[in-house]
């Protein structure tokens, strides 16, 4: 797929609105028919779908961040989810989603740098 034009100073999302609803209709299908299984998967395409289609002052946002490494967190995080009642899904694993996303998330060509999130899951 040929890269969008972005001017030097320009923020811009690229994905279009057909792309942007295949993507979450396919994210909850796959979710549902997979009972949870593959919403880590899901989730992962979703992001590096919106953060490679990003721009910010014309420089493209790469995201680095591996399936299987997101994965294994998922997995880590629902088990807090059962063992705390949900508790940890409603108010923690959004902000952690977030945090993981942010980490993995860096401009093109400056993928030393430090990425992260420091809000509270409150702000989300």
């Amino acid at each position: 797929m040929a890269e969008a034009a972005v001017m030097a100073n320009e923020s811009k999302y690229t994905v279009g609105m057909f792309k942007s609803f295949l993507i979450r209709f396919v994210n909850h299908l796959l979710s549902f028919l997979s009972l949870g299984l593959l919403k880590p998967v899901v989730l992962w395409w979703q992001m590096k779908t919106e953060v490679e289609n990003t721009y910010i002052d014309g420089k493209k946002l790469v995201f680095t961040g591996t399936i299987g490494a997101f994965y294994k967190k998922y997995i880590i995080w629902l088990l807090l989810s059962w063992v705390t009642f949900s508790i940890y899904a409603w108010f923690v694993l959004p902000k952690k989603t977030i945090e993981w996303q942010c980490e993995n998330t860096h401009f093109e060509g400056e993928e030393g740098g430090v990425s992260t999130f420091d809000g509270t899951a409150g702000q989300i």
